[in-house]
């Protein structure tokens, strides 16, 4: 028996970081970005790896994970949700670097816990170390009827494809988009999850889309006999529910 999960992030926000905008701003609880952003190269960025850090991005990650997570199940009346903390923590690592002034200050001290630079060192660093049976994809799309000369800031897509390896395409969000978009989900998948977005907004300018997917054996393999279909399982609201089981003993 194999276990395979796969989870996507979706991120969709207004930016406005295009080639010719002048200072690099992402709208954030209508911060002030009227500051300039320090640029620092790709290179530089990844040269060395923040071995150490990545205790600090554990914790950092458990800390967003478990805010997110119960603002959800609070808002979702308990549902079963699967949140993947890491995703958001490298995406929002991703958005900080189209941002300036008191909006990327403010990211970087009340979601990532650091700066912008340690945070992609230490993302860069624990990915290095990811088993092959785990795959972790990004991807940028962004709606180029809002570009000018449809190119977006060359600084910040550096950063995206050499930090963070991301994929950045460009299309009028229209339903071809959706198409390429849902194409690309599902190639990253294996086909676990074949659609995530079912129509973009014309007024929307970027999606941010982050995909992991595991398929391994167990450690240690259930035997048939160990596997339980059609037992009762006793849910969260106390109703019985007819479910397939694996069992063990320690």
């Amino acid at each position: 028996m194999m276990k395979k999960v796969s989870m996507i992030v979706l991120c969709c926000i207004l930016v406005s970081f295009f080639a010719g905008c002048g200072a690099q701003t992402i709208t954030v609880d209508k911060a002030d970005t009227s500051e300039d952003t320090v640029s620092t190269s790709a290179d530089d960025i990844v040269s060395a790896p923040a071995e150490n850090d990545i205790d600090g991005l554990a914790e950092k990650n458990a800390v967003l994970g478990f805010a997110l997570m119960t603002d959800l199940i609070e808002e979702n009346d308990r549902a079963n949700i699967l949140i993947s903390p890491i995703s958001l923590y490298e995406d929002i690592a991703l958005l900080t670097y189209g941002a300036a002034g008191d909006t990327r200050t403010e990211i970087e001290e009340n979601i990532l816990f650091a700066d912008a630079d340690p945070a992609a060192d230490a993302i860069n660093c624990f990915y290095a170390k990811l088993p092959e049976t785990i795959h972790i994809a990004n991807s940028l799309w962004y709606n180029n009827n809002f570009a000018e000369a449809g190119k977006m800031n060359e600084d910040y897509v550096e950063k995206a494809e050499q930090l963070f390896d991301t994929e950045i395409e460009a299309f009028p969000f229209d339903a071809e988009a959706v198409r390429e978009i849902n194409k690309w989900v599902s190639s990253q998948t294996d086909g676990m999850i074949k659609d995530i977005v079912n129509s973009l907004g014309s007024d929307e300018i970027l999606h941010l889309i982050n995909a992991i997917s595991f398929e391994s054996k167990w450690q240690e393999s259930y035997p048939d006999e160990a596997i339980t279909e059609d037992a009762s399982f006793i849910n969260s609201d106390g109703e019985s529910e007819t479910v397939t089981l694996l069992y063990s003993e320690d």
